[in-house]
């Protein structure tokens, strides 16, 4: 997992989740910056994802996702853990960072078994688990439609695409793919781009939502 955001005085890095060997930050020249976290030496073990966001207070954050169910959320700046959200269930295979329409930010977990929407001020989940995908979503994503309405967004290895509406956890439409899903983002505010084990597809939101 290779990601791309910038410490809080500016400097861009790449946060890079592999395995064992846990999170590591590294500056554009490769270099290190500081000790790798959420490795097995500090008890977490195997990293099976990991997302970079903002908590409610704008401080940069790492969350990681471990067996059993674990997620850990991590300062990016000194890799102090933060806290460890009860999720609860099966293996999380996917993380994503959000807004809700009403401000909250909110960390959007895909399990094996369901998709947790957490409120990351409050401290607890903010609608029942979300189930809808087979075999748990493999990756998803918090998308602001034009007319300012958030929709979630999760993809499985089923084949499907499933929508929600986060604050609620209203299911909104299941969408049938060609072939199973392995990773999605937004490529505008009213498109997303899916990755399948068969190519890539373009899905229209708008279209998509109603």
């Amino acid at each position: 997992m290779l990601l791309s955001t910038h410490l809080p005085d500016g400097r861009p890095v790449l946060v890079i989740g592999w395995g064992d060997e846990g999170v590591q930050v590294l500056a554009e020249d490769g270099t290190p910056v500081g000790r790798p976290f959420a490795d097995a030496e500090s008890g977490y073990g195997y990293v099976y994802a990991c997302a970079v966001g903002e908590d409610a207070h704008g401080r940069k954050i790492v969350a990681t996702a471990h067996s059993r169910g674990r997620v850990a959320l991590w300062d990016l700046t000194d890799r102090r853990l933060i806290e460890q959200p009860e999720i609860g269930g099966g293996t999380v295979q996917s993380l994503a960072f959000g807004q809700l329409v009403d401000g909250r930010r909110v960390l959007v977990c895909g399990g094996d078994r369901a998709v947790h929407v957490w409120d990351l001020a409050a401290r607890r989940p903010v609608c029942p688990p979300l189930i809808g995908h087979e075999y748990g979503a493999v990756a998803l994503a918090m998308v602001r439609l034009p007319d300012g309405a958030r929709v979630l967004v999760t993809a499985g290895v089923d084949a499907t695409l499933q929508l929600w509406e986060p604050t609620t956890g209203h299911h909104l439409r299941t969408i049938a793919l060609h072939a199973a899903a392995t990773c999605l983002t937004p490529i505008s505010p009213e498109a997303l781009a899916v990755g399948t084990t068969q190519g890539l597809l373009r899905i229209d939101l708008r279209v998509a939502a109603t």
